[in-house]
C-alpha cells in the first residue's frame, strides 16, 4: 500500500489557465540524478567538436569535389528510381 501524498495541493475542478496552468508555481529544490553536471575536460574544448575539413591536397580537389557530387546525384536518383518502381509493382494486381 502506498503512502498518502499530504504535500500535493488537491486538484481543482476548474481548468487550467493555458497551457502551462497545470503547472506548480515554483520549481524543485534539487537537480534530478540524471541532469548531473559533467566535468569539464583538461583541455576545455568539447568532446563533441566536429574535426576541422582535411585541405584540399592537390589541384584536382575541384575535380574531385565534382565526381562526389555526380556520385550522389547518381545515389538519389537510383533512390528515387527505386521508390518509383515499387510503388509501380505494388499496385500491379496478385495472381
Amino acid at each position: 500500500m502506498h503512502p498518502i501524498r499530504d504535500h500535493v495541493g488537491s486538484m481543482s475542478d476548474d481548468p487550467p489557465d493555458g497551457v502551462l496552468g497545470g503547472l506548480p508555481p515554483t520549481r524543485p529544490h534539487r537537480r534530478s540524478a540524471k541532469r548531473q553536471v559533467k566535468p569539464e575536460t583538461a583541455s576545455g574544448t568539447d568532446d563533441r567538436a566536429e574535426p576541422a575539413p582535411p585541405p584540399p591536397s592537390r589541384g584536382d580537389s575541384i575535380l574531385g569535389t565534382a565526381v562526389r557530387a555526380a556520385a550522389e546525384l547518381a545515389e538519389i536518383g537510383l533512390m528515387i528510381g527505386a521508390r518509383a518502381l515499387r510503388g509501380a509493382l505494388s499496385r500491379l494486381p496478385r495472381p
